[in-house]
């Protein structure tokens, strides 16, 4: 390949990665100087500017509740920064709207303040995006008749989740304290964190267990 074929080659990606990230960044910095200018001019409507979803879906299997009812958001503006987003699955239309998963003021088009509620974990250090860290998942995908609270146990996803060993990573920390003699048995002792099982439900002829310990922590001069 000649070197003038490479370099060809080199600027098309550089030119395609720059397009790529301002494709993926012109939300929120890209309008929010235009609405605030638009804003504060005389004459000119706020409805006009602003792009709104109006939240009227309703649960499938429960179609007697109203995913507005949540959050008590009718109306939410987010896309007016945020258009263009990818839907996240087809179980979670747009008429769900944004803030019944997320939080929020949906309805504010002031940045701080339409993001002063969000749902996330600091501790996550994963900025304001993911409301699904399982520290606060109990107030997003944990809502009632969400992923949690159903007859079928199989659809209470977030209960089974916070014990399931993706977690707890019992299986990594048991395998590693008996391959170090740490404990005498492979069964599993410990978690990332304490953790019970109280649902009543414990099929130990599957390996499951009543509850697990944190996992201790040794000081690195003992």
């Amino acid at each position: 390949m000649s070197k003038l074929s490479k370099g060809l080659i080199i600027i098309f990606l550089a030119v395609t990665g720059i397009c790529s990230v301002y494709a993926g960044e012109m939300n929120l910095p890209f309008w929010q100087e235009p609405l605030s200018t638009a804003s504060q001019t005389p004459g000119i409507n706020q409805n006009l500017v602003s792009k709104e979803i109006y939240v009227n879906g309703t649960l499938p299997d429960y179609p007697w509740i109203k995913v507005s009812e949540y959050k008590n958001h009718q109306v939410e503006r987010c896309i007016t920064c945020h258009e263009g987003i990818a839907n996240i699955s087809p179980g979670h239309p747009p008429e769900f709207g944004c803030s019944v998963c997320h939080g929020g003021e949906p309805e504010s088009l002031n940045k701080e303040q339409a993001h002063a509620t969000l749902i996330y974990d600091p501790e996550a250090r994963t900025g304001k995006r993911n409301p699904s860290s399982l520290s606060v998942v109990d107030k997003s995908c944990g809502q009632l008749y969400c992923h949690s609270g159903h007859a079928d146990e199989d659809r209470n996803h977030i209960n089974r989740v916070k014990k399931s060993m993706m977690n707890t990573l019992a299986g990594v920390i048991s395998g590693l304290r008996y391959q170090w003699a740490a404990q005498s048995r492979k069964t599993a002792r410990y978690g990332t964190l304490a953790i019970s099982d109280k649902d009543g439900s414990i099929p130990h002829h599957q390996g499951a267990l009543e509850k697990l310990g944190q996992v201790p922590f040794f000081s690195p001069s003992t």
